[in-house]
């Protein structure tokens, strides 16, 4: 399913459990975009409204506490390229509906700018299917407008037949960092 998504241009919705995968599922659905793959965890800027939007959408000088200069957000920086947005529950509801009307009007607005940028890129986002299913978490009109594409990343515990291959993957890997011949 990644590979035939791979191709395409819409939003890309990634669900699973913690350890399963889903920045590097979110990585191979890049492709061969000429821009960045840039990742971003919700939780980590989710602190407050105004954090997470200067950080997803840029600000000007002097429009927020701290803001010494001018700053691109991560969806000007990743033009032509792929923005994934990991835990995106932990986005604050008000950021939540900014990044809806982004989508939507395919453009950014920097905290404290009175003009719109345009941009080109490709959202992926992630979460944990229950954080999916509680609409306290995600609003319902966001999660429509990203949900075109859901993949669901199962546990390894569901996937037993890839364990040969991901241990060879990890033999070779150390085999090379160890320059060793040894096999499994």
């Amino acid at each position: 399913r990644i590979c035939k998504l791979r191709e395409t241009d819409g939003p890309v919705v990634i669900l699973g459990e913690t350890g399963t995968g889903k920045e590097l599922a979110a990585n191979g659905l890049h492709g061969k975009r000429t821009g960045p793959f840039i990742a971003v965890n919700c939780a980590e800027i989710g602190v407050t409204a105004s954090l997470a939007r200067s950080e997803l959408f840029g600000h000007m000088k002097g429009s927020i506490t701290g803001a010494d200069k001018d700053k691109k957000g991560v969806f000007e920086a990743a033009e032509n390229g792929t923005v994934f947005l990991d835990e995106l529950h932990c986005l604050p509801k008000e950021v939540q509906s900014s990044l809806l009307r982004a989508l939507q009007e395919r453009s950014v607005t920097r905290i404290g700018a009175t003009n719109s940028i345009p941009i080109k890129v490709r959202l992926v986002t992630a979460s944990k299917i229950e954080h999916v299913n509680n609409n306290d978490q995600i609003l319902p009109d966001l999660y429509y407008r990203i949900s075109q594409n859901v993949v669901e990343i199962l546990p390894l515990r569901d996937r037993k037949e890839d364990i040969a291959e991901l241990v060879e993957v990890f033999a070779a890997r150390w085999r090379s960092e160890q320059n060793c011949e040894k096999r499994i």
